[in-house]
């Protein structure tokens, strides 16, 4: 779990799961954040940004906002903001993928433009819109708001993706470990055109055990191997849109697609590799559990 404390005190909030908090505020001048976890388990961490709260003087107006949340949103009405162009920046690690809605009801001759990157415009919105929304395939968002009547307002919302998924470095102990495929394993398919690899290290070899197993691959002849139901063995074909590699050590056991049975595989070396390839309609991908050999 992550604890999160100020100078005064705990606040009442420890965080764990996959659920991303909502944006904290502090009215202290210091904020700590404590850090803990068991020796099985592993996850991909945290991303966190922080920014400090001044008070703006009324002769330098602020004209433009920076938001470094994952989701949020924006409530903009032209009587509460002082500058004619005003500008929101919503910018993320590189690894996201921003979406919004949007809907306002904007006078003659105003217009909110959003923009996917610092030049790149995705669209302009006039007069009166009603709830829309887009990807942006983008881990940035700047909004330009051009405004020429008072009663201008808009409302936009957006929310995020993180589409670096997978891979990371393990050790294996005699309780069980998970590895899967890709964060939003049993909620959505794996992602084409990826490249992602896990290294499990132990002090005797490691132990395998896929219990799911779906990676669908284009076959070409003249064989390949295939996780089956007991063992690893080679049959016709060769996986060639999408596979996962395993090497132990160094040396490469094989290549897989295709075959959704369970399978266990025991190495024999200290370090067994897997490396996933996806192409094209990969399918739903795979859940390993792994421990070191006893």
């Amino acid at each position: 779990p992550k604890a999160v404390s100020t100078g005064g005190g705990s606040l009442p909030r420890v965080y764990c799961g996959k659920t991303v908090p909502d944006p904290i505020s502090v009215n202290g001048t210091r904020i700590a954040l404590r850090f803990s976890s068991d020796t099985n388990l592993s996850g991909r961490g945290f991303f966190a940004t922080y920014s400090t709260v001044t008070e703006q003087s009324s002769q330098e107006p602020t004209c433009e906002e920076k938001f470094y949340s994952v989701r949020g949103k924006i409530e903009y009405s032209r009587d509460k903001v002082v500058c004619d162009t005003y500008t929101y920046i919503i910018a993320l690690p590189s690894s996201f993928q921003l979406s919004y809605k949007y809907s306002g009801k904007l006078g003659e001759g105003s217009g909110v433009s959003v923009y996917r990157s610092t030049t790149e415009r995705l669209t302009t919105y006039r007069r009166t819109t009603e709830l829309t929304g887009s990807k942006t395939l983008s881990n940035m968002l700047k909004i330009i708001v051009n405004s020429t009547q008072q009663d201008d307002s808009f409302h936009l919302s957006w929310k995020s993706k993180d589409k670096g998924l997978c891979g990371g470095t393990y050790r294996a102990t005699k309780t069980p470990g998970n590895i899967y495929s890709h964060h939003t394993f049993n909620e959505t398919d794996l992602a084409p055109h990826q490249t992602c690899t896990w290294s499990i290290t132990a002090k005797k070899g490691v132990t395998l055990n896929f219990l799911t197993f779906d990676i669908a691959g284009d076959v070409t002849l003249p064989s390949h191997d295939v996780i089956t139901s007991h063992r690893l063995r080679r049959r016709g074909g060769k996986c060639r849109t999408n596979l996962l590699e395993i090497t132990d050590g160094g040396r490469k056991i094989g290549r897989f697609c295709n075959e959704r049975k369970q399978s266990v595989y025991s190495s024999k070396s200290k370090n067994v590799k897997l490396k996933l390839v996806t192409r094209r309609d990969p399918g739903k991908g795979f859940q390993v559990k792994f421990s070191r050999l006893t």
